[in-house]
């Protein structure tokens, strides 16, 4: 969720903050489940698979998981031609992760993993590719900037790790008309950027 904080929503806090003048918005960031009942607090973003709760899911976004490596460390290693090469390199596990699994078309592989490092956090599993130390299985979207400047490219791009998809949680269906405004902002900026579309946002003043 911090990752997701640096990535999807702070890029975008300064423009729902001149559209909406009168909300007060306040994070607590933690890769930590909050519970919701009981708790301050309007809205939790959740990434992965849901687990079956009472809470009222709303779909934001999604992002695919794929290989990436920095340009150095392909130099100095062997080519990377079928997902069974990567038994063989350092591989940047997130957590205690021990096998990705990889799909391409309708054909899916198991590939046992090992290597130096492992961080249970995606944002420094990014930078630890990008300083040449690895080959990290990332969304997207966080590996997005990395591969622009160069520091990493994507390896094996026909194979991907399947998909995290993003949820906005509430305790109920009935929520105060700003969360409504923040989820239905955060949404539309999300999916405009998936679509490369723009949307011209109008400054409104609404009851907290």
């Amino acid at each position: 969720t911090q990752d997701f904080a640096k990535i999807f929503l702070l890029p975008y806090l300064a423009e729902f903050a001149e559209c909406y003048p009168e909300i007060n918005c306040q994070f607590h960031l933690s890769d930590e489940k909050i519970n919701l009942v009981g708790n301050p607090v309007d809205l939790a973003i959740r990434i992965g698979r849901l687990e079956d709760s009472h809470y009222i899911a709303r779909f934001l976004t999604q992002s695919q998981l794929r290989l990436y490596a920095s340009p150095t460390y392909l130099a100095r290693n062997r080519p990377i031609h079928i997902p069974e090469n990567l038994a063989e390199l350092n591989c940047l596990a997130f957590g205690s992760q021990q096998k990705w699994q990889l799909t391409q078309n309708d054909r899916m592989v198991e590939i046992p993993i090992s290597g130096r490092f492992s961080a249970n956090n995606i944002g420094v599993l990014c930078q630890l590719a990008s300083d040449g130390l690895g080959i990290a299985l990332l969304p997207d979207v966080v590996a997005k900037n990395a591969v622009q400047n160069g520091l990493l490219t994507e390896v094996l791009p026909d194979w991907q790790g399947g998909e995290h998809l993003i949820y906005a949680l509430t305790e109920t269906k009935l929520i105060p008309a700003k969360t409504q405004v923040f989820i239905d902002f955060l949404k539309e900026k999300l999916h405009s950027n998936q679509e490369k579309k723009k949307k011209t946002y109008f400054i409104r003043h609404l009851p907290t």
